[in-house]
């Protein structure tokens, strides 16, 4: 066939009833060759269409639930931050947060442990719910143990309200509050939202009419999945095979969703008509079109004229041969301030920058190959140049360009349009100065600056500082939860300060939404430290909450230093009830001996020469008693005063114990030889050097040895005895065979704030005083005193003395 042959067949084939013709021939056997493939894709969309359906219903139960969770979390983190709130306190909070229920919540409550406590609205139907004792129900109380262990929302049912017939789903939440001695969270009880199933199932699509075209089943109550009853529908649908089956994801487990239509997933076999006359009315169609299309393509082109002389940005078309401008619309004015017909005809090179320029080459070059070597079938480029004005100035723009091809293929020209985005790039520049400055001050802060997405709650960006808080990198961190570095026992506090902050924003009492909060985090070592951390949330452009941004302090010394003084200001008041009481057992042990020697004394100054030789002589002798009390408790006061106060310098230096005994025993003889008692000395060890502070521990022995004569019958014998206790240590004991001690008495020796005074066997008193300096002093050595001893056998004191060598 000659080329002449082959234009005439052409021009035949393109007029208007050939194309209608050949197109109505290729549209009958098209169809027939697809009318199989459709019949089997008839089928797969009638399933997505159940599906589809299905979605639905899911994402709507879903959202339901999930709603009155972040609810109920709200609640949770105002109860752990007021664990002492009233019945009428909550029940006004509750009532503060009826706008976010909608007809959907029947009520909230509070279990304190699990006992039922607050139950609000209040109303008769809810008071049979109050006391209830949620672990009565053994299955109810698993899920509240592994809602607890798992610090994650238990949704339960549905079953009926406790005292009716309404069927609800009550989704329960762990409160854990801040031991005030340790700062661990502890569980406090569960706070719950009640929700009416009958009001959910309004809400969802299941009301529609699908619901007259597809069966729905949902099975799996208390988050059972396929291993629970069916709740809703019919349980039939879960025996089809090839059912749609569905997964509502719950906290705790998930619930099951069957979707099977009526008339099951066959396809349709009544389209063929309905496709024939489809394609014969396109064919008549076409060849209108045909015949009609040059005057509408004109008519077109007066339109889309009017939109480019009409917008802000420039549109033009260049020559691909000669990259000079063939058409310019008038908008470059406002660009440039150039006329539109001074640019037609000008090349690229008079229009843009050298640099510019070569970058447009390039591109046009890279998309003309791409376009050449069919890796593309169209091309569209958008980038930045700089463009001149008319004073010669320049500025920035952005540019689109596209290249346009005629109906054989070949590139005829490049079609553009220009943008002036000089303003958009110098607020640019600012931002990139802007973020370089606060990046240079986040990477150089010691507190760790973070971001985190809304959503995922996984780190954007983590500064350099985090490794000082935390022991992590930076890249270590990102992409992560921030609750894979939080115990459970805390994942919950940021949620709740957060959602509390949330709810006052969307009252309007505060502008931001910012929390700050104290939690442990781990560390890379697997240690926990406490970290103050600050959290802000962000919007986006669209004022949608967006991203956190927070600020970590690490505060491990801080806490130390609170938990120190907690102890010290709980020892502090322990000190002072103590001496208090002590100070008032000192004034009664006062008071008795003062009391006699001013009765003695008024006694001699009116009656003294009425009073016989015998009455004078038994009045001196109660008068040295009373005297000698007061002298002793006298001295054991100064020297505990002393030693308490600091005034008492703690001196050890080395010393024989054979001589302390000695000085001792001869200061005591008197005492001893009026009871006719023995004293039997046994040392065995050869060494008894010590290195002691004299003055204390000779106040040691004679407060033992003087105790040990008082409380011995007389005639008795008193034993000392010396030992090694170690290969450091001696041990003294001092042992009688007197009254002995009970077991009450022995249990409050040593203790300043305990009244522990005998009668010695010859009608002997004491202070109380001397035992508790005998453990100051010997505490000071750091070594030890103790003492065992029977009621009515006997006593021995032992302590220890560090050994030394002359």
């Amino acid at each position: 066939m000659t080329s002449t042959h082959f234009t005439k067949l052409s021009n035949a084939l393109l007029k208007p009833a050939s194309i209608s013709v050949l197109f109505l021939a290729f549209g009958v056997l098209l169809v027939t060759i697809m009318l199989k493939p459709y019949m089997e894709t008839s089928q797969s969309d009638k399933r997505k269409s159940v599906e589809s359906y299905a979605i639905s219903v899911r994402d709507k139960l879903q959202y339901e639930i999930y709603t009155r969770l972040n609810l109920n979390r709200a609640v949770s983190g105002y109860i752990s931050t007021n664990p002492d709130i009233s019945r009428e306190e909550y029940a006004e909070y509750i009532s503060s947060l009826s706008y976010f229920w909608t007809g959907i919540i029947s009520s909230m409550s509070f279990s304190k442990g699990h006992t039922l406590t607050y139950v609000a609205p209040y109303s008769a139907i809810n008071n049979p719910a109050i006391g209830y004792d949620l672990y009565s129900n053994l299955e109810l109380k698993a899920g509240l143990e592994r809602c607890a262990e798992k610090n994650l929302p238990f949704v339960e049912g549905p079953r009926n309200m406790i005292g009716t017939d309404v069927p609800a789903i009550i989704a329960y939440l762990p409160v854990w509050i801040q031991d005030s001695i340790t700062s661990k969270q502890v569980l406090y009880g569960f706070s719950d939202v009640c929700m009416q199933w009958d009001k959910i199932i309004q809400s969802t699509p299941l009301y529609t009419r699908h619901n007259d075209e597809v069966d729905i089943a949902i099975r799996g109550i208390n988050g059972t999945g396929m291993d629970g009853e069916v709740f809703y529908g019919n349980a039939d649908v879960f025996d089809h095979s090839d059912a749609v089956l569905l997964t509502v994801s719950l906290p705790l487990g998930n619930w099951v969703i069957a979707a099977y239509p009526h008339t099951g997933f066959g396809g349709h076999k009544h389209i063929y008509i309905a496709i024939y006359i489809a394609i014969f009315i396109i064919s008549v169609a076409l060849f209108l079109v045909t015949r009609y299309g040059f005057s509408l393509i004109t008519e077109s082109e007066k339109k889309y004229k009017m939109i480019a002389e009409n917008t802000s940005d420039a549109i033009w078309t260049i020559d691909i041969n000669t990259m000079n401008f063939t058409y310019m619309s008038h908008s470059i004015s406002y660009i440039s301030g150039h006329t539109a017909r001074e640019l037609i005809g000008k090349n690229i090179r008079e229009v843009l920058s050298p640099e510019s320029v070569i970058y447009s080459m390039k591109i046009l070059k890279e998309s003309i190959e791409k376009y050449n070597n069919n890796e593309v079938d169209y091309i569209h480029e958008t980038f930045e140049v700089q463009h001149y004005t008319k004073n010669g100035n320049l500025i920035d723009c952005e540019v689109s360009a596209t290249l346009v091809t005629d109906e054989y293929g070949k590139i005829m020209n490049v079609l553009g349009v220009t943008r002036n985005i000089d303003e958009r790039k110098k607020l640019e520049l600012q931002l990139a100065e802007s973020e370089k400055k606060y990046r240079i001050i986040a990477e150089n802060t010691v507190d760790a600056i973070w971001a985190v997405d809304f959503k995922t709650r996984k780190y954007t960006y983590v500064s350099p500082a985090i490794r000082d808080v935390s022991g992590y990198e930076p890249h270590e961190m990102l992409g992560n939860s921030v609750d894979d570095y939080i115990p459970k026992e805390y994942k919950e506090l940021p949620k709740m300060k957060m959602d509390m902050e949330m709810i006052r924003f969307l009252r309007g009492e505060i502008n931001k939404i910012h929390a700050t909060y104290e939690v442990q985090k781990y560390h890379k070592d697997g240690t926990l430290v406490w970290c103050e951390i600050a959290e802000t949330i962000l919007p986006n452009e669209n004022n949608e909450l967006s991203e956190v941004l927070g600020i970590t302090r690490r505060i491990d010394e801080r806490k130390e230093l609170e938990q120190l003084l907690v102890e010290q200001q709980h020892s502090l008041a322990e000190l002072n009830a103590t001496k208090d009481k002590f100070f008032s057992i000192i004034a009664h042990d006062l008071k008795n001996p003062l009391t006699a020697l001013n009765n003695i004394v008024a006694i001699f100054s009116t009656h003294y020469k009425q009073l016989s030789q015998e009455e004078i002589e038994k009045d001196i002798s109660r008068l040295h008693q009373s005297t000698d009390h007061i002298l002793k408790l006298l001295e054991n006061l100064l020297q505990w005063s002393r030693s308490s106060s600091g005034a008492m310098v703690f001196f050890p230096s080395p010393r024989d114990l054979i001589t302390i005994i000695n000085d001792t025993t001869t200061y005591l003889q008197e005492q001893r030889v009026v009871k006719n008692i023995t004293l039997n000395i046994e040392i065995n060890v050869e060494e008894v050097n010590v290195m002691i502070d004299l003055n204390m521990i000779e106040t040691v022995f004679r407060n033992l040895l003087s105790n040990a004569i008082k409380f011995s019958n007389p005639d008795s014998t008193i034993r000392l005895i010396i030992d090694d206790y170690s290969d450091d240590m001696l041990k003294v004991s001092v042992s009688d065979t007197g009254v002995g001690m009970s077991d009450d008495k022995l249990n409050k020796l040593f203790q300043i704030g305990q009244k522990v005074s005998t009668i010695g066997t010859n009608k002997e008193t004491g202070t109380g005083l001397g035992l508790i300096l005998c453990k100051e002093f010997v505490d000071k050595h750091n070594c030890s005193i103790w003492v065992e001893s029977i009621l009515g056998q006997g006593t021995t004191f032992s302590f220890t003395l560090p050994k030394t060598k002359v």
